[in-house]
């Protein structure tokens, strides 16, 4: 039996804002910022703005992988019905059979699961890879300037940050991101 992995999502700091994801509404939670939490470099419409492109592009990408649920346990019943239908047609006399068609439907099931597993994958990549550039090009064009920067943790999208970068630095050191690839 397999391990669920329990993440932990971890708490604001004094450099690190932390913004978790509310999987019932498919939402961010932004409800307990408020500018003083940037020292007024970033206001809550700036944050909600943010968060919005990101759920809009996470919710759209999201849909295509979200009944791959569904098509799993079909596929697997379809899989198992066919056993049960070849295990009943196979000749009783000659058992030699049974454990051709037995191991047979089972590669097929497993088959099966690592195809719909790698493309789970790849919608988890691409949704990752079109949020990192939607916030690459918020940082670039309004938040790297004022020593803010988003960032998309590895868990994405259990949650998101917002990087403190001007803490300990003075204004002429702070981080300045390169401009996005298009």
């Amino acid at each position: 039996m397999t391990k669920k992995q329990i993440i932990v999502i971890p708490p604001t700091t004094t450099i690190t804002i932390v913004f978790p994801f509310d999987e019932p509404t498919k939402r961010f939670d932004c409800s307990f910022y408020s500018p003083h939490l940037t020292d007024g470099r970033a206001s809550i419409q700036e944050i909600q703005q943010v968060l919005a492109e990101v759920e809009a592009i996470r919710g759209s990408l999201a849909s295509e992988g979200g009944c791959m649920g569904c098509l799993r346990l079909l596929c697997f019943l379809f899989i198992s019905s066919l056993m049960i239908i070849a295990l009943n047609n196979v000749d009783v006399n000659d058992s030699s059979s049974i454990p051709f068609v037995a191991i047979g439907c089972f590669v097929l099931m497993v088959s099966v699961c690592c195809c719909m597993s790698k493309r789970d994958e790849r919608i988890n990549n691409e949704i990752k890879e079109r949020c990192q550039a939607a916030i690459d090009k918020h940082n670039y064009q309004s938040f790297g300037s004022r020593g803010l920067r988003w960032h998309i943790p590895i868990h994405f999208p259990r949650w998101i940050e917002l990087w403190k970068d001007y803490q300990g630095q003075s204004s002429s050191n702070m981080y300045i991101p390169p401009p996005p690839q298009v």
